[in-house]
């Protein structure tokens, strides 16, 4: 294998438009992503299981052929590896450790001296910071997946983690509005911005780095990620701006693309929203919990 590359979002950073219109561009190198507009992986509804049931999926892996297609996003094996790192994390099962590292060790013997890009922005959220719960529920994952999975990889495997910031207040908003919309369709009721930050900050004081909080306060994520892998860190602002999306995100060889070349996709908005108003609604919000210098602090892209 030649360069084991994970895109790991974050969330809401231009993740569809790279998934969709520029990753599939990549030469030498097999992409594994989701499907543009859908949503990350679950168990219970990838693999057809009707709960967390470790034999299903452990059954569902062992009769999987793992073949890598160079024209296709490669989304079941995609959507495999991600809900064996959530089973590896809900059950801490060493047979499902097995496989997942099986099915990496096929990857990597099947590519050759070719590359590998991996992305899934679902590796730095929890299931409860998606859907914003201030507690872990019973049966879910309680850490980032991008944890689970570099924990579990083979050792000979050494990925790069490619990670894209955004100003923090601007991010938190985006979330919101993508969490608000989420929730209307699982008919989960609707939150104001600040009951948004409150729970999530609930969520980051009971369980530490598993929040849509930690990926806003960057250079704690940042230092955090680099104990566990080699990480490339890049500004929104920047891959908005540049001229080779591939070469700021140093994977080198590949053809030159500009991210403004392409449609702006998934853009999450509700119905006559003041979107000035929930941007100061969470400042305030940061503000009445004392969190909002901790993440200003911290910031290392605007």
């Amino acid at each position: 294998m030649g360069d084991f590359f994970l895109h790991i979002g974050a969330p809401r950073t231009g993740t569809t438009v790279l998934q969709k219109y520029i990753f599939p561009q990549a030469v030498n190198t097999y992409l594994i992503s989701k499907e543009p507009f859908k949503s990350g992986v679950q168990i219970n509804t990838t693999l057809g299981l009707t709960s967390f049931d470790v034999n299903t999926l452990l059954s569902k892996a062992l009769e999987t052929e793992i073949i890598l297609y160079r024209k296709s996003n490669n989304k079941f094996i995609l959507d495999l590896l991600l809900s064996l790192v959530q089973g590896i994390a809900v059950f801490d099962n060493q047979d499902l450790k097995t496989i997942f590292q099986q099915i990496l060790d096929s990857i990597h013997y099947q590519v050759e001296s070719n590359s590998v890009l991996l992305s899934s922005e679902r590796l730095v959220e929890t299931s409860a910071s998606l859907d914003c719960y201030s507690r872990h529920q019973k049966g879910t994952d309680k850490e980032f997946n991008i944890y689970t999975f570099l924990q579990n990889i083979p050792d000979h495997l050494t990925p790069k983690i490619i990670l894209c910031l955004r100003e923090p207040v601007s991010y938190l908003a985006s979330k919101y509005f993508r969490t608000v919309i989420q929730r209307q369709r699982k008919r989960l009721r609707y939150l104001t911005p600040d009951e948004y930050i409150s729970k999530q900050i609930e969520l980051e004081r009971i369980a530490p780095g598993t929040s849509a909080l930690t990926v806003a306060t960057h250079s704690s994520f940042v230092k955090e990620l680099a104990k566990f892998a080699i990480i490339k860190v890049i500004g929104f602002q920047d891959l908005i701006k540049t001229s080779d999306v591939f070469s700021l995100m140093g994977i080198q060889g590949q053809p030159q693309c500009r991210f403004i070349d392409y449609p702006s996709e998934n853009s999450q908005s509700l119905a006559e929203v003041d979107k000035n108003k929930v941007y100061n609604e969470i400042i305030l919000s940061l503000k009445r919990n004392e969190y909002y210098e901790t993440i200003i602090s911290s910031k290392m892209y605007d």
